[in-house]
């Protein structure tokens, strides 16, 4: 089993602890929107599409998992998550990205899973509508950063 692969089997073995979701299957039918806050790690290299940082972020993936951590917790008291995403995601505004998955053909203004972030689109498609989560970094699986998402349908 190559690295990559034993890393994404750890992380789904370890989602509930680390993001606290639920790996069963969502009701996802295919197509899902979501809306994440990017917390960008500091890095060189192209940004990950779809993803558009557009200002340099030097925070290393711990700080950017403390941050990502504390808006986890007022997102979930209830604080009004597009606020947050203006306030503090490091992609353009709005975030929001509508996805089809694995098989499944994409409709006009959706990215199919394979073309997101590996360890983004897994995570997107095992939540069900009003979860939120906040993903782990992997400089493999999610180099942009660490992401609060949640899903919107």
């Amino acid at each position: 089993m190559n690295r990559l692969a034993l890393s994404i089997a750890m992380l789904l073995l370890l989602c509930p602890a680390l993001v606290g979701c639920d790996l069963g299957s969502s009701d996802a039918g295919g197509h899902i929107t979501v809306q994440h806050i990017l917390i960008g790690v500091g890095k060189t290299g192209p940004t990950i599409l779809p993803f558009k940082i557009d200002k340099p972020v030097t925070r290393t993936p711990d700080q950017a998992v403390a941050i990502a951590q504390g808006l986890l917790k007022r997102a979930k008291a209830g604080e009004d998550f597009d606020k947050l995403v203006r306030q503090y995601s490091e992609d353009v505004y709005p975030g929001i990205y509508n996805m089809s998955n694995h098989g499944v053909a994409a409709d006009p203004g959706e990215y199919p899973r394979i073309n997101m972030p590996q360890i983004f689109g897994t995570i997107c498609f095992t939540l069900k509508v009003g979860d939120i989560v906040i993903t782990p970094y992997d400089q493999n699986g999610s180099p942009e950063g660490v992401h609060v998402i949640k899903r919107l349908r």
